[in-house]
């Protein structure tokens, strides 16, 4: 899965490494680029937050904001890719926020995996706060109510839970209906929870909301 020969036009980037490595960046819906059909075997998925980044150090909120990352974060997504390098071939699907795609980048100094940008993989859209420090946020947000309310939103032109939702979940039916036996989704926080709470088989916030 070296991202070697003729770009085209679903190309976003393109990394040289001194390994040899030659990785792009795809735009595209493609879940199992370079695989074969998938038995009723058991996948692995891997969900990866982001690494550290500046808000992470400077105590912002992240959200729909791009921020870089750290040097210690493009340290640990190294890291990560040197772990994941060990244990066989990956099909790799990122967000395109800055912050995950400079994770999967430092990750693939060692993996060199052609990962695909997903749209519905971005952090959630926070609205208002998008960018501002907590203290900020705990003093401009909206009040939530005792019991859940998946259209409830912080601010009026953030994401409410039903948004994140009917973004997130088609791409996790996605995933568990490809030809992949191994993948990896870059994402961030609050979206990176969402997949998590599916996969558990936990309906609140997830597939009790109807869309």
């Amino acid at each position: 899965m070296k991202g070697s020969g003729e770009p085209n036009s679903s190309v976003m980037d393109e990394r040289h490494y001194g390994n040899g490595c030659n990785v792009q960046f795809e735009k595209g819906q493609n879940m199992a680029p370079h695989m074969g059909r998938r038995s009723r075997a058991r996948q692995t998925i891997i969900l990866i937050q982001q690494t550290e980044s500046e808000h992470h150090a400077s105590g912002h909120i992240g959200a729909g904001y791009d921020w870089n990352l750290t040097v210690r974060g493009r340290e640990q997504a190294f890291r990560i890719g040197e772990w994941l390098k060990l244990r066989n071939t990956w099909s790799m699907f990122v967000s395109p926020q800055k912050g995950a795609r400079q994770t999967a980048d430092e990750m693939n100094r060692s993996l060199c995996i052609i990962p695909v940008v997903r749209e519905e993989l971005r952090e959630v859209n926070a609205g208002a706060r998008n960018g501002k420090t907590r203290g900020w946020y705990r003093e401009n947000a909206a009040p939530g109510g005792t019991v859940f309310d998946p259209d409830h939103r912080d601010f009026p032109n953030a994401e409410s839970d039903r948004e994140l939702r009917n973004r997130v979940f088609p791409f996790f039916q996605d995933m568990i209906a490809s030809l992949a036996y191994r993948i990896i989704a870059v994402s961030h926080g609050t979206t990176i929870r969402f997949l998590q709470t599916v996969m558990a088989g936990k309906p609140r916030r997830t597939g009790e909301i109807s869309a």
